[in-house]
């Protein structure tokens, strides 16, 4: 591990921690009130346009969604972490290379949703 990302590693594991802990949670919750409602699981995730009237109409798969999203926002949060880690200790060099992957990561996400 360099020295760049050596001080406090400790700070990204435990906030993967909680997201991983409230994505299971959720998706769990999911889960279970959808094979309680109506005895099966829904195959497929509901598109962010749809989340928001399936959140507010009770759909217990809504609950499934969010939490795959949580998830998904795991690394995302890390990064964002890292980069106010290295604004508060002064370092540049985390900044700029957190930055830099939180970047490629943002401008991936638009290229992955077209192809």
């Amino acid at each position: 591990m360099s020295h760049c990302f050596s001080h406090n590693p400790q700070g990204v594991g435990r906030l993967y921690r909680h997201v991983s802990t409230l994505s299971i949670l959720l998706a769990t919750l999911g889960i279970t009130a959808e094979l309680h409602a109506a005895g099966e699981v829904r195959r497929s995730l509901w598109s962010l346009q749809e989340l928001g009237p399936a959140l507010l109409a009770a759909e217990p798969s809504a609950l499934t969604t969010v939490g795959i999203w949580v998830l998904l926002s795991g690394p995302i949060l890390g990064l964002l972490h890292l980069v106010l880690r290295g604004a508060r200790s002064h370092s540049m060099r985390r900044v700029t290379l957190s930055c830099g992957v939180l970047a490629m990561v943002l401008v991936s996400l638009p290229i992955k949703a077209c192809v």
